[in-house]
């Protein structure tokens, strides 16, 4: 995959003066390394690399996590420390894009209109895609024939629910790796999942909002092994009998891992 496919070496300068470059989304680039190399590539020089050596050293600390430029840390668990070298060198966790940022701040605004909105769904392709599918569904059938326009869709499902599927919908969507954002969306339903039952239950409390939360970040463990040590998280469930499996059998396989 060519970074800029451009044949005439004028044109390539032109745009590599007026255009921010990106690796395409189709090449097979490990997300560490993604965020290197993007970093210098950066047009503004404030947001590259500083020099040279430091940019070396990015590319020492991506080839092996254990090199670190930081100072050492006291002694310690052997095993923590080691894990959380690794989360240090690894993106942070998924980040909204800001065509979802911009939609949450519409739909939750009070001023905003329909076009608007509608005009900031279309600068995301896959929120328009999931959109439309949704509307489409027999759930909707009553709107009377297919829905093929953004504003009449968001007419029918509402502000509120938009903004929901901005977030629910999208947050993975642009992880590269597909089947590794298939199962962390797996966990991360697990979680959501957990916090609804609980608030359910707790219907009428005072306290609902933080049995919600108590509820859904007790499966934060697992979500942040999921993102970050996919491996792992993988041997630990090739040690289990099944999603379902108890609690406890989780808790020692992942000991063992």
């Amino acid at each position: 995959t060519r970074l800029l496919p451009e044949r005439d070496v004028r044109r390539a300068i032109e745009r590599v003066q007026r255009e921010d470059l990106a690796i395409p989304a189709e090449a097979t680039v490990e997300e560490t390394l993604r965020t290197v190399v993007q970093r210098a590539l950066a047009r503004d020089a404030s947001l590259r690399y500083p020099s040279v050596q430091e940019l070396h050293a990015a590319l020492t600390r991506w080839l092996d996590p254990e090199v670190e430029a930081e100072p050492a840390a006291p002694a310690g668990h052997g095993t923590l420390d080691f894990l959380l070298r690794r989360m240090r060198h690894k993106g942070d966790f998924p980040a909204l894009s800001e065509s979802v940022v911009r939609i949450q701040r519409v739909a939750t605004s009070e001023t905003e209109s329909l076009n608007r909105l509608s005009s900031e769904i279309l600068k995301d392709v896959a929120l328009t895609n999931k959109l439309l599918r949704v509307v489409n569904t027999a759930h909707f059938s009553s709107a009377g024939g297919a829905v093929s326009t953004v504003s009449r869709a968001v007419a029918l499902v509402g502000f509120a629910t938009v903004r929901d599927m901005a977030l629910s919908l999208v947050l993975l969507e642009h992880m590269r790796d597909k089947a590794h954002a298939n199962q962390l969306k797996e966990e991360f339903l697990r979680a959501l999942m957990a916090g609804t039952l609980a608030d359910e239950l707790s219907a009428g409390s005072r306290d609902g909002e933080e049995t919600f939360l108590g509820s859904m970040f007790q499966n934060l463990g697992r979500l942040l092994t999921e993102y970050y040590f996919p491996e792992e998280a993988e041997q630990i469930r090739g040690l289990l009998d099944g999603p379902d499996a108890p609690a406890a059998a989780h808790g020692a396989a992942a000991a063992r891992v």
